[in-house]
């Protein structure tokens, strides 16, 4: 089935592509399939379940309701039994908000979705939910276990004199949880930076904003739009609109930009505009678009940098 699904995406992105098509991309960055339910209208978020094997946890961006989707890596829609299908409209994250979800990430025992989308850079209520994973075959309804506020120290009007404080990109490794910045022109929404900002969240307050630490900044990334590490800890995928990056592990949990271990230039009129990262296992990646195709990419296949 998996096979045949693949086989039927791959030809069409084929003939949807013009005769000067990337071959080298396409053999890399294969279509596996696409989201199973039309209320997946905007994936902006994708990581895999801890806890469950072959569950996938997906979020819309900003505008729409607060609610989390779950599926199989075949694209399978994953919902309770006792709701009927056609009636499923996702699980409902109650007393919560999505002004502007943005990526979603486990650390085995609690699922952080990141309120962090700041286009015009003038938000005062950034922050990370925090869930304790639900089993998706058999929630309907769930509530945050808290809400930690975040800021960026290093701004101090709203919106700043610099355009770098927009997160679309967070990860969870060693216990701590990270964040990468996309990067505007200051006072244009719709032009766009080189260059990313690493950070780290030090403390987990819900009744005080908690200051992200800067860790380090990486010029060679551009517009990143999701991240997520690989199981085992070794390798940090980042996804931007036009290239994926992957990263080896640094020794001591913070300079994750340090090593480059390959990467790929994509084209986006194939892969469209891509938003959402994770890990299958130690070499697959999934990277998902807006338009709901999720794509496999082999860790092993990259091109070195």
């Amino acid at each position: 089935m998996l096979l045949c699904l693949m086989v039927v995406l791959i030809v069409s992105y084929g003939h949807a592509q013009s005769s000067g098509g990337d071959s080298e991309l396409q053999r890399l960055v294969v279509p596996l399939f696409q989201v199973p339910h039309e209320g997946i209208s905007e994936m902006s978020g994708l990581t895999r379940s801890h806890n469950y094997p072959d569950v996938y946890w997906v979020h819309n961006d900003s505008g729409d309701s607060p609610r989390l989707f779950s599926m199989g890596q075949e694209g399978k829609l994953i919902w309770p039994p006792f709701v009927n299908e056609s009636s499923w409209e996702g699980l409902s994250v109650v007393h919560a908000a999505n002004i502007d979800w943005e990526d979603i990430t486990s650390d085995g025992e609690y699922l952080y979705i990141a309120e962090t989308g700041n286009n015009g850079n003038a938000r005062r209520d950034l922050g990370i939910y925090v869930i304790l994973e639900p089993n998706p075959r058999a929630s309907t309804v769930i509530r945050p276990l808290r809400y930690l506020p975040v800021a960026y120290p290093e701004q101090i009007t709203f919106p700043g004199r610099r355009w770098h404080y927009d997160s679309e990109a967070m990860f969870a490794v060693g216990g701590e949880i990270f964040f990468i910045t996309k990067h505007r022109v200051a006072g244009k929404i719709n032009e766009f930076e080189d260059g990313a900002n690493l950070y780290r969240l030090t403390t987990r307050n819900s009744d005080e904003i908690n200051a992200l630490e800067l860790i380090e900044y990486q010029e060679g990334l551009a517009i990143v739009t999701g991240a997520d590490v690989s199981p085992d800890g070794q390798y940090l995928a980042v996804l931007c609109y036009d290239a994926l990056w992957v990263f080896a592990a640094p020794p001591n949990n913070r300079l994750w930009f340090s090593t480059a271990v390959g990467t790929i230039t994509l084209d986006r009129d194939y892969t469209k505009q891509v938003e959402a990262i994770t890990w299958a296992d130690n070499d697959t990646m999934l990277v998902g678009n807006e338009e709901g195709t999720v794509f496999t990419v082999s860790r092993k296949t990259l091109p070195r940098p």
